[in-house]
């Protein structure tokens, strides 16, 4: 028999011939009222409840096992779920960020592969020499059909089957597009505020310039390619170009199938150019103040969202060109917390933002299969833990109570294996 268990069978006998003892001298007592035995009978039972502490032992050590095995399981899970909830955020926000990215040069090349084809057309039309000369002699019969006979073969090859030449000598308008009877011609104004995009143009002296504007003599709103015209020497002999619908260049570009992602398209000033609202498009579109236009500034919340924004945009227009680096940020843009990656197209002097609610794109609840097993580990794991504790520690232990219990009955054939 191993020694803790001998000494505890010991012990047990030691308090059995104790209470024994107890009962003889209780009964003396009873007979001869003597104080001394009284006193003494005080004190073997004082002696026998000190010996009689294995009882009282095993249920402490239940208890406390219990009580232990809860507190851990307790802790573990409210750690774990928290450990698993941060990780969840992380893990999300990280994934928001490199999709945020990626979408923003995804959208850039489709801006790029929609406009190129027609931005290098418009250029390969500014430089037509048949076209420069029917501008320099706009009225002589000789220049213009030839003129004419070749816009009407950029015309087939534009995207939008439609062409415009400006004039700056006289001023002349003419314009070619599915919705028109031919080409078609009007005098532009000075002070008209419809015609003040030519003079715009003309006084800005870039080359290539892209925007969305309103024209009233097709009455809608078309994203224009203008490109300068001039001599040989440089003089400046007008613009053209060609248009895109909105329509089809705002589907193609700001309009997602995937919830909670939107794409903004501003211009060098930050007004915006291409937006899922199209009231906002039409309202910048006829304006014909600049301060009137909304730009990005405005659907920003806060002052500090506000100078983050300008920047990113700062940092970008410094980068070189053809380079894709983005620029993200967390701001409160229309009264939702997004993730906006924020891309610099050097080529048309574009900013495109992509805009994605993380709330959207990913969720919590996408996670809770991986919560679950987490938790059903966690109660496994609880479980495996007591079924030991039970059978290594409290259920010996228990035997051993059962076992004092017969020895101060007087049973002293008791066996502990």
């Amino acid at each position: 028999m191993p020694l803790h268990q001998a000494l505890m069978l010991h012990s047990l006998m030691i308090r059995s011939e104790l209470l024994r003892n107890v009962a003889r001298l209780e009964r003396i007592a009873r007979r001869q009222a003597n104080a001394n035995c009284k006193c003494l009978v005080f004190v073997l039972q004082y002696q026998a409840m000190k010996i009689s502490a294995p009882r009282h032992l095993t249920l402490s050590l239940r208890r406390s096992f219990l009580t232990a095995i809860v507190v851990l399981y307790v802790v573990t899970t409210v750690a774990s779920v928290f450990v698993f909830v941060r990780t969840v955020q992380a893990v999300a926000g990280e994934y928001v960020e490199r999709f945020s990215v990626s979408q923003n040069l995804l959208e850039r090349n489709r801006i790029l592969a929609i406009i190129d084809r027609d931005a290098t057309l418009s250029l390969k039309l500014a430089d037509d020499p048949v076209v420069r000369a029917w501008m320099l002699n706009e009225e002589e019969a000789p220049f213009r059909e030839p003129a004419l006979l070749q816009l009407e073969s950029y015309r087939n090859l534009f995207r939008d089957r439609s062409y415009f030449v400006a004039i700056a000598d006289g001023l002349s308008y003419y314009i070619n597009t599915p919705e028109t009877d031919g080409t078609e011609r009007t005098v532009m104004d000075p002070a008209a505020p419809h015609d003040r995009w030519f003079f715009a143009t003309l006084e800005s002296e870039r080359e290539f310039w892209i925007n969305v504007d309103y024209n009233r003599y097709l009455n809608e709103i078309r994203v224009w390619i203008n490109t300068l015209v001039r001599t040989e020497d440089g003089s400046l002999l007008g613009a053209a170009g060609t248009g895109l619908d909105l329509s089809e260049f705002l589907d193609a570009l700001v309009e997602h199938e995937a919830p909670g992602v939107a794409t903004v398209i501003v211009n060098a000033d930050g007004q915006i150019l291409a937006h899922r609202d199209r009231a906002l498009i039409d309202h910048n579109a006829r304006v014909t103040d600049d301060r009137d236009r909304i730009d990005l500034y405005t659907l920003l919340n806060t002052p500090e969202d506000v100078r983050r924004m300008q920047e990113a945009r700062a940092a970008l227009h410094t980068s070189p060109v053809n380079s894709e680096a983005i620029e993200t940020l967390t701001v409160e843009l229309e009264g939702n917390s997004v993730t906006a990656a924020v891309g610099y197209i050097a080529e048309l002097d574009w900013y495109n933002l992509v805009l994605v609610e993380e709330g959207q794109v990913i969720r919590l609840s996408d996670f809770y299969p991986l919560l679950q097993i987490v938790v059903i580990s966690l109660i496994a794991v609880g479980a495996a833990v007591a079924l030991m504790l039970n059978r290594l520690v409290l259920a010996p232990l228990g035997r051993l109570d059962r076992a004092a219990q017969r020895v101060a009955a007087g049973d002293y054939e008791v066996s502990l294996e």
